[in-house]
C-alpha cells in the first residue's frame, strides 16, 4: 500500500522534469499552431504550409535603391533602407538637407511627394562605416555630405516624406 502512494508522486517528478526541460524549448504559441493544424488535419481541413507568392521584390525595393522615394538620394542608404526614418545610434543628422519631388504611386491625384534627404555623421570612420547600407546615387547632382562641424565622418542617408507637389522626377530603376 505504501509503495502505491509512491507511485503517482514519482511519476509526477518525471513529467515535471520532462515538461520543465520541453518548456526551455518550445514557445506556446508554436505548441498552439500544433494543435490548430493537428486539430485541422483530424476534421480533413489542409493547411498549405508554404503559399506560392514571390514576395522578395518587396524586400528589395525596400533595401535596395530603388524604391520610389528614393528618386533624389546620393550616398548610403540608413539602416532600414527606405523606411528609415531617422540617423541610427552613433551618428546625429546633419543640419541641412536637399529636397526633390519624387513620383509616388500613392499620390492622389497622380504627382508625387516631396521628399527631403538628410545625411547622418559620425565623429569616426569606423562608426561612419558602420552604419552604411547600399550606395544609391539617383541626383548626381546633390551635394557633399551635410555633415556639421565636429563631426565630420558622413555615414548614410534618409528619406523624409513630406508633402504632395508637382513635377515629380521618376526613381531612375
Amino acid at each position: 500500500m505504501e509503495n502505491e502512494n509512491q507511485m503517482p508522486g514519482r511519476i509526477d517528478t518525471i513529467v515535471e522534469k520532462f515538461l520543465t526541460k520541453r518548456s526551455q524549448t518550445i514557445s506556446r504559441r508554436g505548441i498552439l499552431a500544433r494543435l490548430g493544424k493537428f486539430s485541422l488535419g483530424v476534421l480533413g481541413v489542409s493547411l498549405l504550409p508554404n503559399l506560392p507568392l514571390d514576395r522578395t521584390f518587396v524586400a528589395d525595393a525596400q533595401s535596395g535603391c530603388c524604391y520610389w522615394s528614393l528618386c533624389g538620394i546620393k550616398g548610403y542608404l540608413c539602416p532600414g533602407g527606405a523606411t528609415a526614418t531617422s540617423c541610427p545610434s552613433g551618428t546625429q543628422r546633419g543640419p541641412s538637407m536637399w529636397s526633390r519631388c519624387c513620383s509616388s504611386p500613392d499620390a492622389c491625384p497622380a504627382g508625387g511627394f516631396t521628399v527631403e534627404y538628410w545625411d547622418c555623421c559620425a565623429t569616426t570612420v569606423e562608426a561612419a562605416a558602420a552604419v552604411r547600407g547600399a550606395q544609391c546615387i539617383h541626383n548626381p547632382n546633390a551635394g557633399g555630405a551635410w555633415c556639421p562641424t565636429g563631426v565630420p565622418e558622413y555615414g548614410c542617408t534618409y528619406a523624409e516624406v513630406k508633402t504632395l507637389c508637382t513635377s515629380p522626377v521618376d526613381n531612375p530603376c
